[in-house]
């Protein structure tokens, strides 16, 4: 799979499990995390792979 189509993937399966766990997580406890912040950061992170995705195919980077 072309590296462009992979960042989508990884950064849409991020943002959808952040939001389930911003959603749904209230006082779920992950260790010493918690969830509500966890969610967060996991949706940014996969915001910022979708439009490294989306970049790399917008430019033509697929053989990079």
């Amino acid at each position: 799979m072309a590296p462009g189509k992979v960042r989508l993937a990884e950064g849409g399966a991020l943002v959808v499990g952040g939001g389930l766990l911003r959603l749904f997580g209230g006082d779920l406890e992950l260790g010493w995390f918690d969830a509500h912040p966890l969610g967060v950061v996991l949706m940014v992170v996969g915001g910022v792979q979708l439009l490294e995705g989306a970049w790399r195919l917008r430019r033509g980077r697929e053989s990079a």
